[in-house]
């Protein structure tokens, strides 16, 4: 995959398939450009780890095929955005970020309709065309699978989610105090090249706990389940001491401790710990802690994660977020295909 997306740079007049998988967005598109293209919807990919569908247009009598992306599918649907959207076929106007260098890529935040109304497909879209607008709805339970999630949840143990109707805030910061070498490294980094998630790998710790998808606590007697929808990804916290672990792992060994209703999770011996996907790696000497709090009335988890790593901040770092508790939110099958 690394491969493909180099490939795809040298060759940067021809579109690239593979180049729009899982990736840093800025390295691709000029987000400080929108863009407009209206033709026919001649292929379509609804599937993780981003949609994907090409038009083609025409213009003095020359035919150009787009390759375009945007929100993974598990979001869109969650939104109120279902796979029948799209049809082969439909001649649509869609507005987005173009592809850097003039590559014939998009990633699209508007979709018009031929019946007229306007799909906000990406979070902080806006209405560009029409009043009439689908997307952002909250996605609604069936009052059996309400009442079950109310009589199994206790305490942490319990689907998490976001509120998906509404534009919460991004889990990160716009800089960050690194150190001198760890400055130097970042901006070496390609993205491109260097992209740590290609395709469908998946992220290791401590970046995956930037993903918004939902989340579970599973109580598992002396250990606690963390499930992940974002790559099916499971997380094992123990709740008693560890000897340290054979080997690094991605995902790292987590030791939680209990500090009244919070969750109190170190964690340590991760492979490759990416930060970030913006070329921010932490060291060994790094030192991740978590703490998950649970509100007085148990339906809002707050989440704060310190990182403390000398190499590479010259102070910790802490980021928060939160989760919501919506009965009847589940964890589906991610099932991300490149």
């Amino acid at each position: 995959m690394q491969k493909t997306l180099a490939t795809c740079v040298l060759a940067l007049v021809v579109g690239c398939p593979a180049a729009t998988a899982h990736h840093s967005k800025s390295a691709f598109y000029d987000l400080d450009r929108i863009s407009e293209i209206e033709g026919e919807v001649t292929r379509i990919m609804w599937r993780n780890p981003h949609i994907r569908f090409w038009i083609e247009t025409e213009s003095g009598g020359e035919q150009t095929t787009w390759e375009v992306e945007s929100t993974p599918p598990g979001i869109l649907e969650r939104h109120g955005i279902g796979p029948d959207v799209l049809a082969v076929g439909q001649t649509i106007r869609i507005a987005g970020t173009p592809g850097r260098n003039d590559m014939h890529i998009m990633d699209v935040t508007n979709i018009l309709m031929p019946d007229g109304r306007e799909v906000l497909i990406q979070r902080d879209a806006e209405p560009r065309w029409s009043s009439e607008t689908i997307g952002w709805g909250q996605a609604s339970f069936r009052d059996v699978d309400v009442e079950a999630a109310e009589a199994l949840s206790s305490g942490i143990f319990r689907v998490w989610s976001r509120n998906f109707g509404s534009r919460q805030e991004r889990f990160g910061r716009s800089s960050y105090p690194l150190t001198e070498a760890a400055r130097s490294f970042q901006q070496n980094f390609d993205p491109i090249t260097e992209n740590p998630i290609p395709g469908c790998t998946p992220k290791g710790m401590p970046y995956i706990m930037n993903q918004p998808y939902p989340v579970e606590f599973i109580d598992d007697g002396d250990r606690i389940q963390f499930r992940i929808e974002e790559y099916d990804l499971t997380r094992t916290i123990y709740m008693t001491d560890q000897p340290a672990p054979a080997s690094k792992t991605p995902l790292g060994r987590s030791v939680g401790r209990w500090e009244g209703n919070s969750l109190v999770v170190s964690t340590s011996a991760i492979l490759l710990p990416h930060f970030n996907a913006f070329g921010i790696l932490l060291s060994d000497e790094a030192d991740i802690e978590e703490r998950f709090a649970l509100s007085l009335d148990e339906t809002r988890l707050d989440y704060q994660m310190t990182v403390t790593d000398p190499a590479v901040f010259t102070e910790p770092v802490t980021l928060e977020r939160y989760w919501l508790w919506r009965p009847g939110e589940t964890i589906k099958p991610f099932e991300c295909i490149e």
